[in-house]
């Protein structure tokens, strides 16, 4: 399937947004992060038990629309012609940017009512709720917090002199405020 350069300009104009990272991959990223979480949500609305729909959590592979699979997809990168043959969502370790682009290519070709919704929604700025993926997010319930209140002040021993291998000077392992979290990043 061919895909129209008009049509591509179109699409990479609407992945574009004013308060959105200028990276193109991260914008492609918030996009499937956006799809990703409609679908689970529809998904989750209709299961009935409970356990079930907390494990609600499709991969990339699994939101890669059936018509991509088996689909040759081809358009200009660059004034050159290029060809992707089953192009699928992966994990952003191992995507390219155009592949993703493809799979949204062709849906928008095929005109897949599902798929130019949430690409205008995407256009119109629909960002993807953040997960904390923060090793300190779980137990975050007012009691938790002054068990770890309690535990932080009654302090560590190896933190007593000023850090790990920190010395008098105060370097080393940094826990810095409430700065959101993380493993000794906070400062």
């Amino acid at each position: 399937m061919a895909i129209p350069d008009d049509m591509v300009k179109d699409t990479r104009a609407e992945l574009h947004h004013p308060h959105r990272d200028e990276f193109f991959r991260n914008r492609l990223l918030d996009f499937v992060a956006v799809y990703k979480f409609v679908v689970n949500t529809l998904v989750r609305k209709k299961t009935q038990d409970v356990r079930a729909r907390a494990k609600v959590d499709h991969t990339y592979l699994q939101l890669t629309p059936e018509a991509a699979r088996g689909a040759t997809v081809t358009f200009n990168i660059r004034g050159k012609a290029t060809r992707f043959i089953s192009p699928a969502f992966k994990k952003s370790s191992i995507m390219l940017n155009n592949e993703y682009l493809a799979v949204i290519l062709l849906m928008k070709f095929q005109r897949n009512r599902f798929f130019m919704w949430l690409l205008g929604l995407f256009a119109g700025g629909a960002m993807a709720p953040e997960i904390s993926v923060n090793a300190n997010a779980a137990g975050t319930t007012p009691a938790s917090k002054k068990k770890k209140e309690r535990k932080r002040a009654r302090g560590s021993p190896a933190l007593a002199g000023g850090g790990l291998g920190g010395g008098a000077e105060g370097g080393g392992l940094r826990t810095g405020g409430s700065g959101g979290g993380g493993l000794g990043t906070g400062g």
